[in-house]
C-alpha cells in the first residue's frame, strides 16, 4: 500500500515537471527557433520575456479584443465628403494610428520571441495564426 502511494506520488511529480503541462498559461507548446533574426538565442535576455508574453493567452485575448475594436472603428468610417474633416472623422484617423501601432508592437514581439521564417514554428510560418494576422491586417 505504501510502494502504491509513492508511485501515484511519482506519477504526479512526473506531470507537474512535464513541460507540456508546466505552461498552462500558455497558448501551445511548439519548439522555438534557437535563434531569432539570426542573432537572438533562446536564452537572451530581450528575448525570453517577449517568449512568455506571445505564450499567455491573455495576449492572445487582447490582440482578439484590439482587432474587433479595429473593426468596429473601420466600420463607423465613410466616404461621404467633408467626413475627414469632421470630430469623428479627424477621431477615427487616430485611431487608425493608434491600431497600426498597436498591430506593430505585435508583430515586433512575435518576431522577436518566435523568429522570423526560417525555422517550422516561427511568425511567417506558423499558418494557424499567421492567416488569422493576414485576413485581420
Amino acid at each position: 500500500m505504501g510502494g502504491e502511494s509513492l508511485a501515484s506520488s511519482h506519477a504526479a511529480h512526473r506531470l507537474i515537471d512535464d513541460p507540456r503541462r508546466r505552461h498552462s498559461q500558455v497558448v501551445s507548446s511548439y519548439e522555438l527557433a534557437p535563434t531569432s533574426l539570426f542573432v537572438l538565442r533562446k536564452d537572451n535576455p530581450v528575448r525570453k520575456p517577449l517568449i512568455r508574453l506571445v505564450r499567455l493567452k491573455m495576449f492572445e485575448w487582447v490582440m482578439l479584443t484590439v482587432i474587433l475594436a479595429n473593426c468596429v472603428t473601420l466600420a463607423m468610417d465613410s466616404n461621404k465628403p467633408g467626413f475627414d474633416e469632421s470630430s469623428m472623422g479627424r477621431s477615427l484617423q487616430l485611431s487608425n494610428y493608434v491600431f497600426i501601432s498597436i498591430f506593430m508592437f505585435e508583430a515586433a514581439c512575435k518576431i522577436i520571441a518566435l523568429g522570423f521564417v526560417l525555422a517550422e514554428y516561427t511568425y511567417l510560418r506558423n499558418g494557424e495564426k499567421n492567416c488569422q494576422s493576414i485576413a485581420w491586417n
